[in-house]
């Protein structure tokens, strides 16, 4: 009999989108996009564009000087094909996280016993 003794450990997801630049992939990590915000010096209106698997989505549209960011909550899971694109003149920085990874090793009852007999020593 074993038990696994794991650690859960998230990243950190960052990418700076160029207006009118295909960012394109297949996911090896999932991924989480809590938020896309305009670069510096934005002027006038930018939409961030996302393909999955062939369907297109609008995740926002930013508007310099009255809504310069936005609170996302999109997953994207392993394996999928994305696209971003920016229609608009401004760069658009998204963030978030990498998804939950366990790490860890498989702990069999001797290695519990051992464990229990050092705690009483």
């Amino acid at each position: 009999k074993s038990l696994n003794s794991t650690r859960k450990i998230m990243g950190f997801f960052g990418l700076v989108l160029l207006p009118e630049k295909l960012y394109a992939q297949a996911v090896d990590d999932a991924f989480m996009i809590t938020n896309a915000s305009l670069g510096p010096d934005a002027k006038g209106k930018s939409v961030v564009r996302l393909v999955v698997d062939g369907d297109e989505w609008v995740l926002c549209t930013l508007n310099a000087g009255r809504t310069d960011n936005c609170t996302l909550s999109v997953t994207i899971p392993e394996g999928t094909e994305i696209q971003f694109f920016v229609d608009g003149d401004n760069e658009v920085h998204l963030t978030g996280q990498q998804a939950e990874r366990e790490f860890g090793e498989d702990l069999t009852d001797e290695d519990l016993m051992q464990a229990d007999e050092e705690e009483l020593e």
